[in-house]
């Protein structure tokens, strides 16, 4: 089955657009681009998260720790953990988030 992101619609709205095209037993798969400026504020998962930056360059907040990452770098977020992520770069960056159930 080939699942595409342009299929599905927005789950957010103003800076953020995040697309999640892929929802099975096993995993979910989101697609989120963060407009220059853009930030998805605090917030924790119950399933272990994977996010990879496609391109620009994210602040990753983890609890007390933040990570700037650019395109090609992969950080893990633990379950139940609070994180945000936003977009200090002056282009678009793009995200891609893997939760593993």
């Amino acid at each position: 089955m080939v699942y595409k992101v342009s299929d599905v619609q927005n789950l957010l709205g103003g800076l953020i657009d995040a697309r999640r095209f892929y929802d099975s037993e096993k995993a979910i798969v989101v697609k989120i681009t963060i407009q220059p400026g853009g930030k998805l504020e605090k917030h924790s998962s119950k399933e272990f998260a994977l996010l990879f930056v496609i391109c620009g360059k994210v602040r990753v907040e983890i609890e007390n720790d933040s990570y700037e990452l650019e395109k090609d770098s992969l950080i893990e977020f633990p379950q139940n953990i609070v994180h945000s992520v936003e977009n200090i770069g002056d282009t678009v960056a793009e995200v891609l988030v893997v939760k593993i159930k």
